[in-house]
């Protein structure tokens, strides 16, 4: 590596920089980056770019975008269709393979709606397939923004779940709403 006299390099930042800080100070120390190690950070660590506290919404969904192409490349190459296997004779198999199917399908049914977070149509202020986290921004979200709900949609709510948008049809319509000037 290249070194400047004189010229001190900036370390590149690491998801260990977050451990033990409040969303405040990751706030501030997002901040204190400058914008190509913030891209850096985004490019090489998405999953703690998008789904951390105190990361600005604008950083996490351009970071949401990256793990939905990782996610629809894992789908794609890593989660074959499940095949039925004529002798296991067991009674109770058939039942295991057609929810060990439907269970695939559903994720398979996710590469359309991740394709539109791919490119931008959706935009997603956390993503955590393995935690099973999904937080979709509706509307706007800017300087200019003076009111925000936060609508949790169900228990049984489930990524999948937010394929068919199912979840956002009441958020949906509270932004309509407020845009309409009705609210």
């Amino acid at each position: 590596m290249l070194s400047l006299p004189g010229v001190e390099r900036s370390p590149e930042p690491r998801p260990e920089d977050l451990h033990g800080r409040s969303p405040a100070e990751i706030r501030t120390w997002w901040f204190g980056l400058a914008g190509h190690q913030q891209q850096a950070f985004i490019r090489n660590h998405p999953h703690e770019a998008g789904n951390t506290n105190g990361i600005p919404f604008d950083a996490r969904i351009e970071a949401n975008r990256l793990n939905a192409r990782l996610r629809i490349d894992w789908l794609q190459n890593n989660d074959p269709e499940p095949r039925l296997n004529p002798w296991i004779l067991d009674s109770g198999y058939p039942a295991r393979f057609a929810a060990e199917h439907e269970a695939w399908r559903k994720r398979q049914d996710g590469i359309g709606y991740l394709q539109n977070v791919v490119e931008g149509k959706i935009h997603l202020a956390a993503y955590d397939p393995g935690q099973s986290s999904i937080v979709e921004l509706l509307g706007e979200y800017n300087a200019a923004t003076t009111t925000v709900i936060t609508y949790v949609p169900g228990t049984t709510t489930n990524e999948a779940s937010f394929y068919d948008g199912g979840p956002q049809a009441v958020p949906n319509r509270l932004v309509q709403a407020d845009t309409d000037g009705d609210g």
